[in-house]
């Protein structure tokens, strides 16, 4: 459970820069350095295959009945779901 918690909160940093990531495309002009290059590599591919992996193990801890919200935060679970829909979205548009 450790490992999923683990993950889960590498997951909510990436979904942070896939944010970011949408909010570039509307920033004029960005600069080009190693600060944008690292936001958008962790928030397109990195963000969505890590919500996978992390939300198939939610799935999984589920299925054995074993209880998640005592090792995890509602809220990380929800904020990483969110972000899984609108990458989603965002990937299959």
């Amino acid at each position: 459970m450790q490992q999923l918690l683990f993950l889960s909160r590498l997951a909510c940093i990436c979904n942070v820069c896939f944010v970011l990531t949408a909010i570039f495309k509307f920033v004029p002009a960005l600069k080009q350095g190693h600060f944008v290059s690292t936001v958008l590599v962790l928030g397109l591919p990195v963000a969505f295959v890590l919500n996978l992996v992390v939300h198939t193990g939610i799935a999984i801890v589920i299925l054995k009945r074993k209880k998640v919200k005592q090792h995890m935060p509602s809220w990380l679970m929800i904020f990483n779901l969110l972000c899984l829909v609108l990458q989603l979205i965002y990937f299959l548009q």
